[in-house]
């Protein structure tokens, strides 16, 4: 059962859909928070530090609220891949993922008043080997343009993951179980009502 009001830091249609899945009732106020951070952060920390920055620039604006914010990175072979900006991009980003493993990570922050909770989560993801037409029919759709690493594990892209190790739902930006956690921590809710 909810027992506070909850604002979701995020204008992401996939988190907003998983935070409704769990049953609780929320409101959304985007923030298109900078996201620089200190290069020399690991790929971790850099994640926990942009989902505590959007988490705390709503927190400091709103009074009475649980805020939630989240930050999803993609890394493989040490290098991160954000969202793709062109085309062009979008196809590097994908062929760098085919035929190999990455990580997903996601980081998390619940802000209740001054109260503040930060952690992340990581999966580990192996696409199979595309061909370089998959890759051009793949960035022809609107789907890898507003993704980390330029694609979607609920659409067209699932077809060519064939591995995942840990929290599926983390690859779509939102650890629901982690998330769930950390609001019962805040003392935000303590069960989730019937859908």
């Amino acid at each position: 059962m909810q027992t506070k009001k909850i604002l979701l830091a995020s204008g992401s249609p996939r988190r907003k859909e998983l935070l409704a899945r769990m049953g609780l009732e929320f409101g959304i106020m985007p923030c298109d928070a900078e996201e620089k951070y200190d290069p020399e952060m690991n790929p971790s920390e850099i994640a926990r530090y942009l989902g505590r920055l959007k988490a705390e620039i709503v927190n400091k604006m709103v009074d009475g609220y649980v805020v939630i914010g989240a930050d999803t990175i993609v890394v493989v072979d040490g290098h991160i891949l954000g969202k793709p900006t062109d085309r062009h991009e979008a196809y590097s980003m994908l062929k760098k993922l085919s035929g190999s493993w990455h990580e997903v990570i996601t980081g998390v922050c619940v802000f209740d008043g001054e109260e503040c909770i930060t952690d992340h989560v990581i999966t580990r993801v192996h696409f199979v080997e595309m061909t370089e037409g998959e890759i051009e029919e793949y960035i022809n759709t609107d789907e890898p343009y507003d993704k980390a690493g330029a694609y979607g594990v609920q659409g067209l892209a699932g077809m060519y993951i064939d591995s995942i190790e840990g929290d599926y739902y983390n690859i779509m930006g939102f650890p629901m179980a982690k998330i769930r956690s950390m609001l019962k921590e805040v003392s935000a809710m303590d069960g989730v009502k019937g859908q």
